[in-house]
């Protein structure tokens, strides 16, 4: 059960910044450190942050060395996300993954 406002609702939740580069592997390397989860597929870099990651910063830093961004974007999670992330029981997937 939660209780509070929008905004403490989006306090709990980890923003995602996907960016798009030329050079992914090399971008990698270049972030690595910035944020304990991240992931690459294709040109696209996917970055979870607890909000303690800056997109500019991102930007700036691949930019810097070189690396073209074509694309740098946030994502929040929608209110339907955060419902199934409150609902979500993984006892409630067990019985119906038995039946």
């Amino acid at each position: 059960m939660f209780e509070g406002t929008r905004e403490d609702l989006q306090k709990r939740s980890k923003q995602i910044i996907v960016v798009q580069v030329d050079k992914p592997e090399r971008a990698q390397v270049l972030l690595d450190g910035v944020s304990r989860t991240m992931t690459c597929e294709g040109n696209c870099i996917r970055i979870e942050s607890d909000g303690d990651c800056d997109p500019a910063q991102i930007n700036a830093i691949l930019v810097k060395a070189g690396v073209a961004v074509s694309q740098l974007t946030t994502q929040h999670p929608t209110l339907e996300d955060f419902f199934l992330e409150l609902t979500h029981t993984p006892a409630v997937e067990k019985e119906y993954a038995v039946r």
